[in-house]
């Protein structure tokens, strides 16, 4: 191994845990000193298994899209990563400019006779071999998105940004500051117990709250764009969804019924007609307005044929969209005013079928369009869609058990809207 030394700035911070450090770290020298601890298990000579490790698998996806997270210009990870240093590689040093912490690998030697005295065995030997001075107790996607974002600079591999080229970018990704808890001496009982505490006592942020938030940007956005949208057909007495949407993700203060849509379903099925990479589109539009740079990409008619609402979205018509939605729902409520109205108990108006029917209309719309209603279908034009659908109110009842749960349910509505199943095959329960 190579003679890798690091010196941190620390701050120690005491709680009935014990001492932990917090200090910022550099990505590149984070990747050099860290290694990741997974479950997995291993067979031994008499065939027998052991689960070691205390970290879940790598989910790739996740990887891929916090990588093209941190190309962004205001990309930040504000919470910490947490580590537990190997003692040996430790030394706390407090001199008048502060307290420090000197971090270095081990030697080859060192690790052999570690070995030999059993104090560290073979199964935890890749582990000193590879980045050995501390393991990730938390946070192993935030910097193996990072690590994502450099390897694919390094090979070269464009990036949406024209005013940046790969090196720079890649510079500023290799030294992107991580704020980081360090635990040390931690063995590796108490390194799962840590890690069990942290991830069981999370509690995810609600979507719906989230894009609620929207509220306050300043830049326009394709989720900003659809939380107006959602904010307007809740708020109009006249629209279909009037007090129908929980646009905090739980009930409105003030509504003693039931609402049976969530802001966070509404503003992500309306987001898949407009974008196929919100994220991009919000950065490229935000960089627009601080620095006038970056052009909006360009879809191909292929792709508008899936986004259907890109056009309007391009040219900022963000009234064309709510209107083509009001129309649509409010011919689905005339087709269906009995199960539209029963909030309660019909799955018609609820999130599962929301999604089906907005995937029908990104199917049925370029059907629609013509010249004389310019992009925006009447109430009657789409109520000649559902004609000759047979199914009833009665069929949206949730005690019939015609749709399943989840996401089931949507698939099978999906299927019957575009022809995949008949009605009798729908009626047939699962």
């Amino acid at each position: 191994m190579s003679n890798f030394e690091l010196l941190l700035d620390i701050i120690e911070i005491r709680q009935r845990v014990g001492s932990y450090y917090i200090a910022s770290i550099k990505t590149k020298d984070l990747l050099e000193i860290s290694s990741v601890d997974r479950m997995r298990m291993e067979k031994e000579g008499d065939c027998r298994a052991s689960y070691l490790g205390i970290q879940r698998r790598l989910d790739e996806s996740r990887v891929k899209k916090i990588a093209e997270y941190v190309k962004n210009r205001d990309s930040a990870f504000p919470t910490s990563i947490l580590l537990a240093v190997t003692e040996d590689c430790a030394e706390i040093i407090k001199d008048e400019t502060g307290l420090h912490l000197k971090l270095k690998d081990f030697s080859d030697d060192d690790i052999k006779l570690k070995i030999d005295n059993q104090i560290i065995n073979n199964s935890y030997k890749d582990n000193y071999l590879k980045g050995g001075i501390a393991k990730i107790l938390d946070g192993q996607h935030r910097l193996a998105g990072l690590a994502y974002a450099i390897n694919s600079l390094q090979g070269n591999q464009l990036t949406l940004f024209d005013d940046e080229n790969n090196k720079e970018l890649l510079e500023r990704l290799e030294n992107f500051e991580l704020n980081v808890s360090i635990f040390i001496g931690y063995d590796i009982h108490e390194q799962a117990k840590l890690f069990g505490i942290v991830n069981l006592a999370q509690t995810k942020v609600n979507k719906s709250l989230v894009y609620n938030l929207e509220e306050y940007s300043k830049s326009r956005s394709p989720q900003r764009v659809c939380h107006n949208i959602a904010k307007l057909l809740d708020q109009s007495m006249q629209s279909p969804f009037y007090e129908r949407i929980k646009m905090l993700g739980c009930k409105t203060e003030g509504r003693n019924y039931i609402e049976p849509l969530t802001q966070a379903t509404f503003v992500e099925a309306l987001i898949s007609l407009i974008s196929k990479n919100p994220e991009k589109d919000r950065d490229i539009l935000n960089r627009q307005r601080l620095f006038k740079k970056g052009e909006i990409e360009i879809y191909s008619n292929s792709e508008k044929a899936k986004f259907i609402f890109r056009d309007f979205f391009e040219q900022e018509k963000d009234g064309e969209m709510l209107d083509i939605i009001w129309n649509y729902y409010s011919a689905i409520k005339k087709k269906w005013p009995n199960a539209w109205d029963d909030v309660e108990n019909s799955l018609l108006p609820k999130n599962n079928c929301f999604r089906a029917l907005i995937r029908f209309l990104r199917d049925k719309y370029p059907e629609l369009v013509s010249k004389e209603n310019k992009g925006i279908p009447s109430v009657e034009e789409f109520e000649n869609l559902f004609k000759k659908f047979e199914i009833l109110d009665e069929d949206f009842d949730s005690s019939k058990g015609i749709f399943p749960r989840g996401d089931g349910g949507m698939s099978k509505f999906y299927k019957y809207l575009s022809g995949q199943i008949s009605y009798d095959d729908l009626k047939q329960s699962n």
